[in-house]
């Protein structure tokens, strides 16, 4: 017999499932800064759960900013989880015994990744990708990023006014591709394609740009931050 789906907003009567639920939502809660809303669907028959096996678990955020990345809509579904099922029933935080497969699709207007690019974790590596590229001492305070059907336009206004913009693509061989960069400042610039390979633990399997809009799917695996 299976499991209802259990929504963080209306917990299942079963006391295993809402701890469950409830050890879920403190942790994705402690993982953003701020998020509109979370809805979590758990399936499984109760004997796995009891066991601290959940054969499948969707979640779906909308609007939910992590470490300064502003993200429209997310939403994640992993498999063949086991967690420490006997700890959560003791008040003990949430943790992972195994890595687990986890899909993703992401969301992004243009507007999220312009105020993103005030985080380390987006601006450090486009520094980094575009070192050869971006004038020096970019002010990322005045930047903005554009999305123009297959492109990505990243400008700014000091301390030098640019404008880079760059088709971006999937490519063969889970490597993400930025085609033939050019950059506009008193005169224009073109430079070779960069491509970014990724490690075996993502996944890159559509990439689509759209006015306005950016959206990603793949899967990656998710590790306990505990050994």
């Amino acid at each position: 017999m299976s499991t209802s789906p259990v929504d963080l907003q209306k917990p299942s009567k079963s006391s295993v499932g809402s701890a469950i639920a409830a050890a879920l939502r403190l942790w994705l809660r402690s993982q953003v800064e701020t998020v509109d809303r979370i809805e979590i669907d758990l399936n499984g028959r109760n004997r796995d759960i009891l066991s601290g096996y959940v054969p499948q678990v969707s979640i779906s955020a909308r609007r939910a900013v992590y470490q300064g990345l502003h993200l429209s809509h997310i939403d994640l579904c992993g498999d063949r989880i086991r967690i420490n099922l006997w700890q959560i029933l003791k008040g003990k935080p949430l943790r992972l015994l195994e890595p687990v497969p986890v899909s993703v699709r992401l969301h992004l207007h243009d507007r999220d990744l312009t105020r993103s690019l005030a985080s380390p974790l987006l601006q450090t590596p486009v520094q980094e990708l575009f070192q050869s590229v971006l004038p020096d001492a970019v002010d990322f305070s005045t930047a903005e990023v554009r999305f123009d059907r297959a492109s990505l336009i990243l400008s700014a206004s000091t301390p030098q006014p640019f404008t880079l913009s760059t088709e971006v693509r999937v490519a063969e061989n889970n490597q993400l591709q930025f085609l033939t960069p050019q950059l506009e400042t008193d005169r224009r610039q073109d430079f070779p394609t960069i491509t970014v390979p990724f490690d075996s633990q993502v996944q890159l399997d559509e990439l689509r740009l759209d006015r306005g809009k950016l959206s990603i799917s793949g899967c990656l695996i998710v590790r306990s931050d505990e050994p």
